[in-house]
């Protein structure tokens, strides 16, 4: 695990390169992974990488969307996220399940741009998301509104698009068989799918509603032990010379929904 400072009773370093763990007193990694002592110390490690495994799952799935809204923060921000839901899973201390749906009042509501919360710049009215039967696909309406009365732009941003994202997360459990955590449904984990409204001018009525949809191919049902993480967001833009240019750190996306 790439990581540095201190967490369940634990300090991460790095050196000449490479990532190592100790306790604050100094114990060898030897004396960690054998000593009895050291019992809860592990059930801590042990956690901690599969929270960090089902973080980074996390960020692959808002891969094709993250590098519109993230800030420096959104790594330990979500492995935080996970670490709340495996506190709440089922199971001994050290293999404690971690279950989406059960638990996604710990993701909803988490904004990728910590900085701009979505809510500071959008307030159009809409539904949620909905999303079908078989959980294969979700679709978000925004009934045409003013965007001079429902937007807080950058000052210099002209343009702006709507995004609706949508990304599978599995359940992850911990394998006694196995020794180690393993996803439920590894064939579809950080499956995802975006859908992005045309370019519309900050300056008056959208005109129309509109309307969001995302389809993620899947041959069947979804499970209800892998959830959909459903982001919506707002993009804006600055028009010169005919094109419209990306106003980067200024973009906003909340995660509303695990369906």
């Amino acid at each position: 695990m790439k990581f540095t400072g201190k967490m369940g009773g634990l300090v991460f370093y790095e050196q000449n390169g490479k990532f190592f763990v100790k306790t604050p007193g100094g114990a060898s990694k030897k004396k960690i992974l054998s000593d009895p002592n050291f019992a809860r110390t592990r059930e801590n490690m042990q956690e901690f990488g599969a929270s960090a495994a089902l973080a980074k799952s996390f960020r692959n799935g808002f891969a094709g969307v993250s590098d519109l809204f993230r800030t420096s923060t959104l790594s330990g921000k979500v492995t935080g996220i996970m670490k709340n839901i495996n506190r709440a899973g089922e199971g001994l201390r050290g293999a404690r399940n971690f279950e989406i749906i059960k638990n996604k009042q710990f993701i909803e509501g988490f904004e990728l741009n910590q900085k701009v919360p979505l809510k500071s710049v959008f307030f159009a009215s809409s539904t949620l998301p909905e999303v079908n039967d078989e959980r294969t696909a979700v679709d978000w309406t925004i009934p045409a509104f003013n965007a001079k009365n429902f937007i807080r732009p950058p000052k210099e941003a002209t343009h702006a698009q709507l995004v609706l994202h949508g990304s599978v997360l599995s359940d992850y459990i911990f394998d006694p068989a196995l020794s180690k955590y393993r996803y439920v449904h590894p064939e579809v984990n950080q499956a995802s799918a975006t859908d992005y409204s045309e370019v519309f001018s900050l300056n008056g009525d959208t005109e129309k509603d509109i309307l969001l949809q995302t389809r993620f191919g899947f041959p069947g049902p979804l499970p209800l032990t892998a959830g959909i993480v459903i982001g919506i967001g707002i993009i804006f833009m600055v028009a010169a010379r005919g094109r419209s240019n990306l106003i980067p750190g200024q973009n906003a996306m909340q995660v509303v929904q695990v369906g």
